[in-house]
């Protein structure tokens, strides 16, 4: 069980289930799983539309450079069927009313 999904069931905090998520998102990827999460949070903190790849190696939250970002691209790997099961298995947090908290 994805450490997510166990938060998510037990009523903690939605923070500790974005951080159970991150975590199982991170063990998805098999090479440059360093370079392709700070893509993600690149992607994710963005302020508007992203119009290239290169502008989001200048985002804060990625560190590497603009030629790292290309290779992971072309070389990575995300374990497909890991990923499926945490997406799967993740309940989003929700108020006492049974909404979607966001």
């Amino acid at each position: 069980m994805v450490p997510s999904l166990a938060y998510a069931r037990a009523g903690v905090e939605p923070r500790a289930v974005l951080a159970g998520f991150r975590w199982a998102w991170f063990r998805c990827l098999d090479s440059y799983a360093d370079e392709l999460f700070e893509l993600t949070d690149a992607v994710l903190t963005v302020a508007g539309p992203v119009c290239s790849v290169p502008e989001l190696s200048l985002e804060p939250v990625h560190r590497r450079g603009h030629q790292m970002l290309y290779l992971a691209l072309a070389r990575a790997r995300v374990d497909i069927v890991r990923l499926r099961r945490s997406l799967a298995g993740l309940s989003p947090p929700r108020s006492r009313d049974g909404r979607v908290r966001l």
